[in-house]
């Protein structure tokens, strides 16, 4: 509540409240432990003023209750510059409503051109690398890539000659049955720094060896950032382009396309996902040479699999260690083509066909992966963001991939950070906009009228005014940093700054709009009255 508001809202008779209703927007799991933790912190201290406050008030203030109210020095100095400029605005009220409406058309116009960005650039001293060969690189020759890359940066030092890389570790590939399966074309590094280490320093020195392996696809990313792209999207890219359509030849296609945009003004590590053809042996059966041997598809494509894959039987257990029996063919049954066309299929009369001889087998040229999602066929692309904002990057990509024509049954869709701040701003409008209707009701409430409930609820935006301002100039940013400044830009506190930022800034334009520009506006919406104490 304005201050000029707490002056004229003492009425005999009604005792004065001091309702400030905040919403908690829980707008994503991400804060639901802030929300828990300010709904016990809002419990707490309602408690202690319902219970500690009044009885430390009557130890404390015995003999006081009836004596005159006594300004603190500080207000009194306040009062003695702002009350010979009231009335210069309270004649001139129109001016004051012209200046509200230019300073809501002004932040309206500043809103538009700010920067979008759904998270902060967390200083975490924990990174994941991913180095990513071609599609059928072997273990062996991406264990010498990793273990040459592993040098360089653990010899980096700083300037005083301390080791820039605390701990490395890496992997190559997962298995079938990990939690994210990958080729051993696929190397994850985990590189941790020091907390005393200069971080920007650290961070650029470590990019500019991870970068200069020519032929990979790699990222530097911290390991908080790196898992909530995978959340999201399943990519670890800030903008993801995913395109569906039935042939992969066809989704293939936009890859030219897609590497003209990597020189594009913050653009970077643009990827299209490695797919390449790989040789596989296709079993082709043919149903008359199956029926003369009184088989089934289902018998010869059980009896091949045991023979060139196994299958699980059983499992032995010793201690806590556990192992799966499987049967499995003698590995000369799968040397080559001609090995696997000379599998020894069992029939029913106890004896035995060649594989041969009731399917055709030959090499054919097959994709290494196909990946599908809702029924359909999939390809991603996708880049991160530097140097520019996330929002102004992510629209231009937009504008450029619908600008491509698409055949029939083929459509792209947009996901991302971009796609997940759009929608948690959706989500936080239409809550904010419930909070305002709940705010609005009770000062209803209080009042009994709907003028004064209007006038007080047209002071909200003065607050927006001084979020918006402060976003956009260095001055407000230099005092953002006061608090900051007494422990440090230490990592943890990127939430805080930009929040520091608006909160700053929208409480001083909030104050000085409500001590200048509300006045008038009361007076001219308001009931006339005698005399108005401004003591």
């Amino acid at each position: 509540m304005s201050p000029f508001l707490n002056v004229f809202h003492r009425v005999p008779g009604r005792p004065l409240y001091d309702k400030r209703p905040v919403a908690l927007l829980r707008y994503q799991r991400l804060d639901c432990a802030g929300t828990v933790a300010c709904v016990v912190a809002i419990a707490a201290s309602l408690f202690v003023a319902l219970t500690v406050t009044p009885a430390m008030s009557y130890m404390l203030l015995t003999g006081r209750a009836h004596s005159a109210e006594r300004d603190p020095p500080l207000t009194r100095v306040l009062k003695r510059g702002y009350l010979p400029v009231l009335p210069a605005f309270v004649a001139r009220p129109w001016q004051c409503l012209a200046a509200r409406v230019l300073a809501f058309a002004v932040t309206g116009a500043a809103a538009t051109r700010l920067g979008q960005e759904f998270l902060p650039n967390f200083q975490e001293t924990d990174f994941l690398m991913h180095f990513v060969e071609k599609p059928g690189t072997s273990v062996k020759a991406m264990n010498r890539v990793t273990t040459a890359a592993s040098k360089e940066p653990r010899a980096l030092e700083d300037e005083k000659g301390q080791k820039l890389v605390r701990n490395f570790g890496s992997h190559i590939g997962r298995a079938e049955v990990a939690d994210e399966p990958v080729g051993p074309n696929f190397t994850e590094l985990w590189i941790s720094t020091p907390e005393d280490a200069d971080y920007e320093q650290t961070v650029k020195k470590i990019a500019d060896v991870v970068y200069t392996y020519p032929g990979l696809h790699h990222d530097l990313l911290t390991y908080l950032r790196e898992r909530i792209k995978e959340v999201l999207t399943g990519a670890s890219g800030s903008v993801v382009v995913r395109l569906y359509g039935p042939d992969t030849a066809v989704l293939r296609e936009g890859e030219g396309r897609g590497g003209r945009d990597e020189g594009r003004a913050g653009v970077t590590n643009l990827k299209v996902e490695p797919r390449v053809l790989v040789a596989q042996i296709n079993v082709q059966l043919r149903p008359e040479d199956l029926r003369k041997f009184g088989l089934t598809p289902g018998h010869v494509r059980r009896a091949s699999t045991v023979l060139l894959k196994g299958q699980k039987v059983d499992e032995v257990f010793d201690g806590q260690k556990k192992f799966d029996v499987v049967v499995w063919g003698a590995s000369n049954l799968r040397s080559g083509l001609g090995a696997v066309q000379e599998l020894p299929i069992d029939v029913q009369n106890g004896t035995q066909v060649r594989l041969k001889d009731v399917a055709d087998v030959r090499i054919v040229s097959a994709p290494n992966e196909v990946r599908r999602e809702n029924t359909s066929r999939r390809l991603d692309v996708t880049c991160n963001v530097s140097g520019r904002d996330l929002g102004s990057v992510a629209r231009e990509v937009e504008e450029k991939v619908k600008q491509i024509p698409f055949e029939r049954e083929y459509h792209p869709e947009f996901l991302g950070e971009y796609q997940a701040r759009q929608e948690s701003t959706r989500k936080l409008y239409a809550r904010s906009a419930l909070a305002l209707a709940g705010i609005v009701l009770l000062l209803f409430v209080d009042f009994g009228a709907w003028r004064p409930t209007l006038l007080v609820a047209l002071t909200i935006p003065f607050a927006l005014v001084g979020g918006v301002f402060a976003v956009t100039i260095a001055l407000a940013t230099g005092l953002a940093l006061l608090p900051l400044a007494i422990t440090g830009n230490k990592p943890g506190q990127e939430i805080e700054y930009p929040l520091a930022v608006v909160i700053l800034d929208g409480l001083v334009t909030s104050t000085l709009l409500n001590l200048s520009l509300l006045p008038p506006l009361y007076f001219l919406v308001g009931r006339p009255v005698s005399a108005i104490d401004c003591q």
